[in-house]
């Protein structure tokens, strides 16, 4: 197998979330053949996990191909004979017979093309959201990658949905909603100022806030 070149610093950070004792969310997104898939690939190696890549077919079809690949991947393979209606749903699943079988180990959920998943069943990234508030993150066995090239997409859909469409996390006391927002608007803002900018008006409301989380926010 040829050596694996570069990217040691998001290699660490992917090592450092999954050593972490919190479940992790992390989108991965950028332009096609810059190395998204096989930094994954990577992290992925020796840890246990399920990556899956959306096609532009049918939801159903998809969901049968994930739970497949899940079986194979975690070495379950009653997950192939699951009926689930949607992935939301086999990812729900897959997650709980995981934890079942495996109680104190991670699992890595890694769905790359995730624009194409999400055309082809709208609700997931909202059914998404709610299984990460009302289990997931609380867990501390989920790390949920989502990757994509479509940019404005992931931006939209991911780190606009959770600040814009979550506030009561994204105004969490612990100020992780900050620390996620202000991350990820700095490194959008190197190369497109107006994304990043219409991103921002997530905190636009600040002086409304009590003034622990305004000071979280200005930090």
């Amino acid at each position: 197998m040829p050596r694996f070149v570069g990217r040691e610093t998001e290699l660490r950070q992917l090592a450092e979330a999954y050593r972490s004792g919190r479940s992790e969310f992390i989108p991965i997104y950028g332009r096609r053949r810059v190395g998204k898939s096989e930094l994954i690939l990577k992290f992925m190696e020796e840890r246990p996990g399920i990556y899956f890549v959306g096609q532009r077919s049918a939801a159903a079809l998809q969901v049968r191909e994930f739970l497949a690949e899940a079986a194979r991947a975690l070495s379950l393979p009653l997950l192939a004979e699951v009926r689930a209606e949607d992935l939301a749903s086999a990812l729900l699943t897959v997650a709980r017979e995981w934890a079942d079988a495996n109680p104190r180990r991670k699992l890595i959920l890694a769905l790359d093309e995730f624009q194409w998943i999400a055309d082809s069943d709208p609700g997931l990234v909202s059914a998404l959201q709610r299984a990460w508030d009302r289990g997931w993150r609380d867990s501390g066995q989920i790390v949920l990658i989502l990757c994509g090239s479509y940019l404005g997409f992931m931006e939209r859909a991911l780190i606009g949905a959770f600040c814009h469409g979550n506030q009561r996390r994204f105004h969490d006391a612990s100020g992780e909603g900050y620390i996620f927002l202000s991350s990820y608007v700095l490194a959008i803002d190197a190369f497109n100022p107006q994304t990043a900018a219409r991103l921002l008006g997530a905190a636009s409301h600040w002086r409304r806030l009590d003034p622990s989380r305004r000071a979280l926010l200005r930090a």
